[in-house]
């Protein structure tokens, strides 16, 4: 029996059973994660505050060939962007007094400011019939006033302004915005 009582003592005080075994391996894994998750801390730490990469050289490759600095590049891009850019002016609720066939005021603009030359077509949006076609436009032209293809009855019409862009040098078309208007037609 003293020997039991002294069996039983020494699991107790945690030596010499299986228990212990696992109480150190538990012990072991602690220290190698606390140690993983300080090298990750001191990982992020360092590339958010400290880390800072050599800026990469912009080489402008095959769109923009020749050019080599970044003021060029800047430069050759502002050229491409204008170039692409297309502004319109158009009065939205036109007015036609005494029929739709006298001149009203359309107010129409392909403003100085673009690259591209614009043909302006109102189409009715009920009937699809185009009712105004302004021909040529190029930047810095505008129509104050203009007739109507046909003559429309009388109160408001729904429609809609296509600006075709064309290209000035080739005179390809290039592309297509809208507008939509309100058309008033008077007695």
């Amino acid at each position: 029996m003293n020997e039991e009582l002294m069996n039983s003592d020494i699991l107790e005080q945690g030596g010499g059973g299986p228990g212990n075994k696992q109480s150190k391996l538990k012990k072991w894994l602690l220290r190698i994660g606390a140690v993983i998750i300080l090298a990750l801390l001191a990982v992020f730490i360092y590339y958010h505050f400290f880390y800072n990469p050599a800026p990469i050289a912009i080489v402008a490759g095959d769109k923009f060939p020749g050019v080599r600095d970044a003021e060029e590049l800047q430069e050759a891009v502002q050229a491409e962007v204008d170039a692409s850019y297309f502004d319109f002016e158009i009065n939205a609720r036109p007015v036609f007094p005494n029929g739709s066939t006298n001149k009203g005021n359309l107010y129409i603009v392909n403003p100085s400011n673009n690259a591209h030359l614009s043909v302006v077509q109102i189409v009715h949006d009920e009937t699809g019939e185009v009712i105004y076609d302004s021909g040529g436009l190029l930047p810095g032209y505008e129509i104050t006033g203009d007739e109507l293809l046909v003559d429309l009855e009388q109160g408001e019409h729904n429609a809609t302004a296509h600006f075709y862009v064309y290209d000035p040098d080739t005179e390809l078309a290039v592309g297509e915005v809208t507008a939509s208007l309100i058309i008033t037609v008077e007695g």
